[in-house]
């Protein structure tokens, strides 16, 4: 009897298909050379370039971001699913069943970038004052480059199956589109991607790690959040335009300052924090024998 390898996935999408065909082509090809083992290894398939490979242990935030806020006990995660508010953790979050070698490395480099822009706290010499919000330059010479690692880290974590990352679905058209885009050298297009980068000032979690999540702004336009050690990213995922106020903030290549700084008490990021600090303590306080 034949067995097919099954493909593992929290959604179907539309390479399902061929990847489907191409096992029983090959399948059929084997058994005509004269048979085959009946414990056929799981098929892998890198969800980058679609192809059978063997897939490595890939980290959805490259692994340089937790370096600069390591501690002995490791880093701060905030989790939805787990029951401590505070899990240790020395090595980052990887997946081993969504990336091959060749991807991995192509993703590399953006990572390798986005750590040189956005891996360390802004210091006093690169504040610019006397503006409608005072900011940061981030002396990012290449920004295309930049927002194109932010989508990066998005959509690893969207496909990933690691339980940290459960909240984070950018549906199957963003995730398309994001993977076409970073498998060619167009720059991010406006009119599909927007986005903002702020620095929180006293912020009592700085160095946490939390996944991306939803979020609407008061206009209701569907964005995601992101948060890496230093800074925290706002990134428009609506056909409809950022609102007058976004704009001006927006991280371009004509941006100035290119991140703008805020204060952590009375900020949205505060409220944020502060419900899934508090959610994730009443669970763990509730399952307590």
């Amino acid at each position: 009897m034949l067995r097919l390898p099954r493909i593992s996935g929290r959604r179907t999408s539309a390479w399902s298909v061929s990847v489907w065909r191409s096992v029983i082509d090959r399948t059929a090809a084997s058994s005509q050379r004269g048979g085959m083992s009946e414990d056929i290894e799981p098929l892998k398939v890198c969800r980058m370039c679609l192809k059978h490979r063997k897939l490595i242990r890939a980290h959805i935030v490259p692994k340089g971001f937790y370096k600069p806020i390591m501690s002995k006990k490791g880093v701060v995660i905030l989790s939805p699913t787990e029951k401590n508010f505070e899990q240790p953790t020395q090595s980052g979050i990887f997946d081993k069943n969504i990336l091959c070698a060749e991807c991995d490395a192509r993703l590399g480099k953006l990572d390798e970038y986005g750590l040189s822009i956005f891996g360390k706290a802004p210091g006093k010499a690169d504040l610019i004052e006397g503006r409608l919000l005072p900011g940061y330059d981030l002396h990012c010479k290449d920004v295309p480059k930049a927002q194109k690692f932010l989508l990066s880290v998005l959509w690893r974590a969207s496909i990933s199956e690691h339980s940290f990352f459960y909240i984070t679905d950018l549906g199957e058209k963003y995730e398309e589109k994001i993977r076409l885009l970073l498998l060619c050298e167009e720059p991010v297009r406006e009119e599909d991607f927007e986005f903002t980068v702020t620095r929180l000032e006293g912020s009592p979690l700085a160095g946490a790690f939390m996944p991306p999540f939803a979020a609407r702004t008061p206009e209701g336009i569907n964005c995601y959040r992101l948060f890496l050690p230093f800074f925290s990213f706002m990134v428009r995922m609506d056909r409809r335009p950022f609102p007058p106020l976004l704009k001006l903030i927006r991280f371009t290549a004509a941006s100035t300052p290119q991140c703008i700084k805020l204060n952590y008490a009375g900020s949205v990021e505060e409220k944020i924090f502060s419900k899934v600090t508090n959610d994730t303590l009443k669970r763990a306080y509730s399952e307590c024998p």
